[in-house]
């Protein structure tokens, strides 16, 4: 339904004179008439040569002005919502001859409401006498609003039943037009489609292919997990055969110290963690806690090694949170301080592995610690288990390293 359909009574579109309903429109005929069809406007729109038409009379007019001959370049109509305004405050006369009471036009359901208007004569003007129910003359009458048949191809234009014919006439060379132009929008549009369906085949062939490559990968993987910890557990064995019992000792599950303002959490086994958070078992790992300074903001890390989430399942997680510290009362909030977490090479001529967390204003993860600890905020894609595995630079006996700087 055209949104005018709401704003304007039905019999006001068939009226050839509508201005003669108030002395306001009276007044401002010349201003408020389409340059079109001459009438009051109905959805005024304005083009980009400043003339204003109701929405029907120049929706298909594409090239040039109908009004003033003015060549187009954007083809703009803009809905002229003052000059719409103006019409609708307007006040009118009713067109019932027993009525005839004036209201604004904005206000024509309310006015039907107030039961004067049933037994009235035709809303439409067509200057026959209503001797059955008034709905029932409506559906009849020669003069009732009648959508374009062409609208399908984009003719607009609402008449009277009985000019119907004639619109059909006077605008046949449009609507060949319309028709033209319609068709060649759904030859265009079904290419599209066809386009559409073509790259959507070809993504699906490489995304099948990448699956694939994926699963290689993967596979891959697995074995150098299992060649690994082959080779560790024969370590282990012959450590255990050369060194006695009693001076065995126990290694932790990680270690953490601060060196040169760095914090460094050292996690060893991490292949076993690996693969124990794959199978659901202990999937993360937390630091120690450290300072920023002193006074400062109290830290520590979180680490997801087989990664947080399906999204993330092949890969390692870091994140960071800021817990309840002594000197919490005494610094500023929220932490905007940069974050700078490093996963460390045995060789200094292989770049590390290096991650910036900027904090942002989400009092959650950054704002003063209500309980024991803030939301952890981090990368959950840190470094695949593919690079971390097999690259060779970052696991060194078994075992990890990550500096955080907090500049």
């Amino acid at each position: 339904m055209n949104q005018s359909d709401n704003k304007y009574p039905p019999e006001f579109k068939a009226i050839k004179e509508r201005y003669k309903l108030s002395p306001d429109l009276t007044k401002n005929k010349e201003r408020l008439s389409c340059n079109k069809c001459k009438n009051i406007l109905i959805e005024p729109k304005q083009t980009e040569c400043g003339c204003r038409f109701c929405e029907n009379c120049i929706h298909h007019y594409q090239k040039s002005c109908p009004g003033c001959g003015e060549t187009w370049k954007n083809n703009t109509k803009i809905h002229d919502k003052a000059i719409e305004k103006e019409i609708l405050e307007s006040r009118i006369r009713c067109i019932n001859q027993r009525c005839n009471i004036e209201y604004r036009l904005t206000d024509w359901k309310m006015h039907r409401q107030c039961g004067k208007y049933q037994d009235q004569t035709c809303p439409n003007q067509c200057g026959e006498e209503i001797k059955e129910d008034l709905n029932t003359h409506l559906t009849l009458c020669k003069r009732s609003p009648l959508e374009c048949p062409m609208k399908i191809m984009g003719c607009m234009k609402i008449s009277p039943k009985e000019e119907m014919e004639n619109h059909f006439k006077d605008e046949a060379a449009i609507h060949v037009e319309l028709t033209i132009t319609q068709f060649e929008l759904w030859k265009k549009e079904k290419e599209k489609s066809t386009d559409r369906q073509t790259e959507s085949n070809h993504k699906i062939n490489q995304l099948e292919m990448e699956r694939i490559s994926a699963q290689e990968q993967i596979n891959q993987l697995s074995k150098r997990i299992t060649q690994l910890e082959s080779d560790n557990y024969a370590k282990i064995m012959t450590l255990r055969g050369s060194i006695p019992h009693s001076t065995t000792s126990y290694q932790p599950s990680s270690t953490s110290e601060v060196q040169d303002g760095k914090f460094v959490w050292k996690v060893n086994d991490i292949i076993k963690k690996i693969k124990d958070a794959k199978r659901n078992m202990n999937t993360q790992i937390l630091s120690d806690s450290f300072f920023t300074h002193k006074p400062g903001y109290k830290i520590r890390l979180k680490m997801y090694p087989a990664g947080d989430g399906p999204q993330a399942e092949n890969y390692l997680s870091i994140y960071f949170m800021i817990t309840k510290g002594e000197y919490d009362n005494m610094i500023p909030w929220p932490f905007n301080r940069t974050i700078i977490i490093s996963l460390q090479t045995h060789d200094r001529n292989f770049r590390e592995h290096t991650i910036k967390l900027k904090p942002d204003t989400n009092p959650s993860c950054y704002g003063k610690p209500q309980g024991t600890n803030n939301l952890a905020a981090g990368q959950p894609h840190f470094i695949s288990h593919v690079e971390l595995i097999n690259s060779g630079e970052y696991i060194q006996d078994d075992s990890i390293t990550i500096h955080t700087t907090i500049p």
